[in-house]
């Protein structure tokens, strides 16, 4: 994987319930859009390979905490993110071992959105998912990024990991817990073998991808012969060109 790019860990808060605000919230505390950014915190939050915007929407509208802090400029301009730092000190959150070593202990690290993102626990098979919403992630899920020469093959790499012999070859890679819990961490996901972009070809990649669209298409619509139809070839084609290499 390194190859083709790097995998990070998501974003360490070291207080999610203060750092992570509801609609409601942000409301209540007079907190504009200009001091938060989008994000997901936990993984039951996502169920599909595919997170879309009107998914986000949802988990905002259900009065989900996916509203991250993102206060970059000190000091701070702003009374109502003032008073709500002042709430979190009162409430010992700027004393937390994270929070605690940081410069401003309210500044989280900046991270750009991850196009794709893995779950970082799993029992069965390890869930890729397509952040087609390009909200921040904290570290119930690592991100993939592409290098910048290999962007384009962004859904070209995510109709991998959908395939059986991605699962089968990452079962090498990952450290298992009891009752076949696995873990994931982002070194795991960087020496993964994957596939070689560099020796597909122009037709390979467009037939790759139009199976993809399919599948994304099928899943979306919860049409579930499609869906097996389409991630079956994808098993075709990669289990072909993989053994020919």
């Amino acid at each position: 994987m390194s190859t083709f790019g790097k995998v990070n860990r998501g974003i360490a808060t070291g207080a999610n319930d203060f750092f992570c605000l509801t609609k409601t919230e942000l409301k209540e505390w007079g907190i504009t859009d200009q001091f938060v950014v989008p994000c997901v915190t936990k993984s039951r939050q996502i169920s599909s390979h595919f997170f879309l915007e009107q998914d986000y929407l949802s988990l905002v509208e259900d009065g989900g905490p996916v509203h991250l802090l993102n206060v970059q400029k000190t000091p701070v301009e702003s009374d109502a993110i003032s008073r709500y730092i002042r709430h979190g000190e009162a409430c010992g959150v700027d004393q937390g071992f994270l929070t605690k070593q940081r410069k401003y202990w309210y500044k989280m690290e900046k991270r750009v959105p991850a196009p794709i993102l893995v779950n970082v626990f799993s029992r069965n098979k390890v869930r890729f998912i397509r952040n087609e919403a390009m909200v921040r992630n904290l570290t119930a899920f690592h991100g993939i990024y592409l290098h910048a020469d290999y962007e384009q093959d962004i859904d070209v790499l995510m109709a991998y990991f959908l395939t059986d012999i991605c699962q089968q070859l990452l079962s090498r890679q990952h450290r298992e817990y009891g009752r076949g819990l696995k873990k994931f961490e982002p070194n795991d996901l960087t020496g993964a073998p994957v596939v070689d972009l560099n020796i597909l070809t122009i037709r390979q990649k467009a037939e790759i991808v139009r199976y993809y669209e399919q599948f994304r298409t099928a899943e979306l619509t919860k049409n579930n012969a499609l869906q097996t139809d389409s991630l079956n070839a994808l098993n075709h084609l990669f289990e072909t060109i993989i053994r020919k290499v």
